[in-house]
Parts: C-alpha cells; sequence; structure tokens
C-alpha cells in the first residue's frame, strides 16, 4: 500500500475552480439556484490558534458557504467541517479542530491506525511546516 501524504490532500489551486466573468455574462441566479446562499472556495497557507500559528506545508482548499444564518467551513480530504453564526469564526473552529485532530492522529502509533485513520494520520503527519 502507498502511504497517503500531503499530496493527497485537496488544496487550493489558483488556476483552477473560479469561474469568471461579468453577472451578465454568467447568470448568477442560474449558478446558484439550489444551492447555497453563498459558496466560495479560498485557499488558507496559516492556521492560526489562540496560541500559535502553525504554517501549511501548501495551501488547504476551504469550502466555505453560508446556509440557514450559519457559516461553514470544510476541507473534504481532511474531513473537518467548523461552523458558526460569523466566517471568522467558522475559520477559527475549522482551525481549532485541524490543530485537535492533528495532535489526536500524531498520539497514536501507527499500530493502531486502519483503513481511513490511516489514510487521515498519514496527511495530519505531514500538513505542517516545521513541526
Amino acid at each position: 500500500m502507498i502511504p497517503l501524504k500531503r499530496d493527497m490532500v485537496d488544496t487550493f489551486d489558483a488556476l483552477s475552480s473560479f469561474q469568471l466573468g461579468t453577472a451578465a455574462e454568467r447568470d448568477p441566479a442560474a449558478e446558484y439556484k439550489n444551492s447555497f446562499k453563498h459558496r466560495e472556495i479560498i485557499p488558507l497557507w496559516n492556521i492560526n490558534t489562540a496560541t500559535s500559528t502553525y504554517k501549511l506545508a501548501k495551501p488547504l482548499k476551504l469550502n466555505v458557504y453560508y446556509e440557514d444564518d450559519m457559516w461553514f467551513v470544510e476541507n473534504e480530504s481532511l474531513v473537518i467541517t467548523g461552523s458558526a453564526t460569523s466566517k471568522d469564526e467558522a475559520i477559527d473552529d475549522f482551525n481549532n479542530m485541524v490543530v485537535h485532530f492533528y495532535n489526536y492522529y500524531y498520539a497514536l502509533s501507527n499500530d493502531k491506525v486502519i483503513g481511513e485513520a490511516a489514510r487521515l494520520k498519514n496527511i495530519f503527519s505531514d500538513l505542517f511546516l516545521d513541526q
């Protein structure tokens, strides 16, 4: 089995994921029909918590959306979603969860994880620079 490292994490790619054009060219009403009220994809280069800043080996692609008076921030590869009533608080919630799960998987020995947990342990072990 090939270990899954940071190359397997869904990351931000500046060359894709962004639609271009004016509202008249793109027809936003059709794009967002049956979708979230607000949705965007942003890169995350650092994880900031109340006590530390962690530099990422490469940027994470965050899916940010607003629905039912709540903001949600997620990265599908890490299987983490942060939520709050403001966008900044949702990002903070996401950041705290990333650090929590980094510490959780770091503490586990390789013989204690299989399947999805092994995949996540490998990703988290290589997520940050200088850790």
